[in-house]
């Protein structure tokens, strides 16, 4: 503070008020000004050893970029755990400037932007040497360098952009060959398809689960869509075939086993029904049967009464 910077000024008692403000004045600018001055150059100082710090953490990436530690197509969350063991990688994180993530996405979109160009330099070249899945980024240097038409400048490539492109040939290649089996595959399933079909139009109804292969083999002998098949795959259509037959037939045998059973219990359900007809037809002609008795007996005691009466009129009618 300028308290603790300031000396002791002689000052004449010659010198008026005002000269004297004047000068104090003056004083009290030349130590605030050479304060700045230090506070400056502190500034200055700590910038300076921030960007050290950051320098230091783009040669750690830059190393083991060249190295191939870190390939191409790598993001932060790829390579932060070994990074973050690094002592760049904490000096980096302790200054105020770009974290070391950002300074890695910085770094990897410069190198992106400098391999397109060096990947034109390479596809260029005529004499490029093919790529396998074997083949290594020091091989393929070695032989791109003695390439008829590589100049100079393709020689001279950085190592981590002759990685990058071996690995975008390598990853093209196992594109390629997948795309190649989805098609082998597909045009296999086509033919399979395509067997299944006829066999089943040539042989109708004889074709059941207890048909064999040995059979089949000698039903589509010299048919022109069974040599479009391989034996191995004919086997399989037919396997694949034989299996649908045996579950249709599983299906058929348990649905007329359950309509057989339905039926019994509705035989069963009707005999059981008649006997209860039956039944109930013999307790209402009981009951009809005692209504008839009850009816005749009245009627014999309404003749016995009528009878009574007419002998005793006719015996009362002698009397008189």
């Amino acid at each position: 503070s300028l308290s603790s910077r300031s000396t002791y000024l002689p000052i004449s008692p010659h010198i008026s008020q005002v000269d004297r403000l004047s000068v104090f004045e003056e004083y009290i600018g030349s130590l605030e000004e050479k304060e700045e001055q230090a506070k400056q150059a502190e500034r200055e100082a700590a910038r300076r050893a921030d960007r050290k710090k950051r320098d230091a953490f783009r040669a750690l990436l830059r190393r083991r970029y060249d190295e191939g530690l870190i390939p191409l197509a790598a993001r932060w969350r790829d390579v932060a755990a070994e990074l973050e063991a690094a002592e760049e990688h904490g000096l980096a994180a302790g200054q105020p400037g770009s974290s070391p993530q950002e300074l890695f996405d910085d770094f990897m979109e410069q190198a992106r932007e400098t391999y397109s160009g060096h990947r034109r330099l390479l596809r260029g070249v005529s004499g490029a040497p093919p790529v396998t899945a074997a083949t290594t980024a020091d091989e393929f240097a070695a032989a791109i360098a003695s390439a008829a038409d590589a100049g100079s400048e393709v020689a001279s490539l950085p190592r981590a952009s002759l990685a990058a492109y071996v690995a975008e040939l390598k990853e093209k290649a196992r594109e390629e060959a997948a795309e190649m089996e989805r098609s082998i595959r597909k045009q296999q399933r086509s033919a399979i398809e395509a067997f299944q079909g006829a066999l089943r139009g040539l042989m109708g109804a004889t074709l059941t689960s207890a048909t064999t292969w040995q059979e089949v083999a000698a039903v589509v002998s010299g048919k022109a869509f069974a040599s479009a098949l391989a034996e191995p795959l004919q086997r399989q259509a037919f396997s694949e075939l034989h299996a649908e037959v045996k579950a249709a037939e599983d299906k058929e045998a348990a649905a007329a086993t359950g309509a057989a059973a339905g039926g019994g219990e509705k035989e069963a359900g009707g005999e059981e029904g008649g006997e209860r007809k039956r039944h109930k037809k013999r307790e209402r002609r009981r009951d009809e049967g005692s209504d008839d008795d009850d009816e005749r007996r009245k009627r014999k005691k309404e003749k016995r009464d009528r009878r009574r009466r007419e002998k005793e009129a006719g015996e009362a009618s002698e009397s008189g």
